[in-house]
């Protein structure tokens, strides 16, 4: 991107993008129900500058940053690369609670194969799969031995009324 070198060009640039920003900090405010302010200076540096909702507003709403201790205003600013770490933090953290619940509906799935006889056995896969299947496998069978002993009480009791 290159500098316009006609006055006129620019001016009606500035113009443009102003009314863009301060359309998008208006929804941004409206949506996420925040103050905000807008504050643009002319190119030539020359006038008042523009300033949205109005310079008394924005005068506020820097006072009150202003007046934040500098700890709590550090805390709330970020940089790009702040910005970028904390998100990218946060999709490492979703990439990993699904490659876990992707392993477990694999494990699923190989139990589900060996219980239709799609599978004969378990000779393809690594070592930690096999003992996961196991285990998985016992824990199954636990808790339908807990589920059928507690039927058969049911049904014991019905015929004993």
């Amino acid at each position: 991107m290159a500098r316009l070198t006609n006055n006129a060009a620019r001016r009606l640039t500035l113009k443009r993008r102003r009314a863009r920003l301060i359309k998008k900090v208006t929804k941004l405010s409206i949506l996420c129900c925040v103050p905000a302010c807008v504050v643009v200076y002319n190119i030539d540096k020359t006038g008042e500058p523009v300033a949205w909702p109005s310079v008394q507003e924005a005068k506020n709403i820097w006072g009150k940053i202003m007046d934040m201790p500098e700890s709590t205003q550090k805390r709330r600013m970020l940089d790009s690369k702040t910005l970028l770490q904390q998100q990218i933090a946060k999709l490492q953290k979703q990439v990993g609670k699904l490659k876990v619940e992707n392993y477990n509906r694999e494990i699923t799935n190989i139990i589900f194969e060996l219980s239709i006889g799609r599978r004969k056995n378990l000779d393809d896969l690594y070592p930690q799969v096999v003992n996961d299947v196991k285990l998985e496998v016992a824990k199954l069978g636990r808790l339908l031995e807990t589920a059928l002993s507690s039927s058969v009480r049911n049904v014991i009791l019905l015929l004993c009324l």
